[in-house]
C-alpha cells in the first residue's frame, strides 16, 4: 500500500493463481518502509502460511525483512 501525498491510496496484491489459503492458517505482518527518496508513505503487508509452527512462520517472516533491508528497500531513519 502506498500513501500518496494528496492522501490517496494506492493497493496491489500479489499473490499465486487460483490460491485459496485457509485464513485461521496464515500470519499476517505489515512492514513500513520508504521508496527510493519518495515522500510517499509505503508498506508491504505479507500473509504468511503457518506450515506446521508459529516459529516457523516467524523465521519466513524475518527472511523478508532481511531481504528489504539487503535491497535498500527500507528506511535507516
Amino acid at each position: 500500500m502506498t500513501t500518496k501525498k494528496d492522501g490517496s491510496i494506492d493497493t496491489q496484491v500479489w499473490r499465486m493463481a487460483d490460491s485459496q489459503p485457509d485464513l485461521s492458517k496464515l500470519v499476517i505482518m505489515t512492514v513500513p518502509f520508504n521508496g527510493t527518496g519518495s515522500q510517499a508513505s509505503h508498506e508491504f503487508e505479507i500473509a504468511i502460511c503457518v506450515n506446521g509452527s508459529y516459529e516457523s512462520a516467524g523465521r519466513r517472516a524475518t527472511l523478508f525483512s532481511k531481504l528489504l533491508d539487503e535491497h535498500e528497500v527500507m528506511s535507516s531513519g
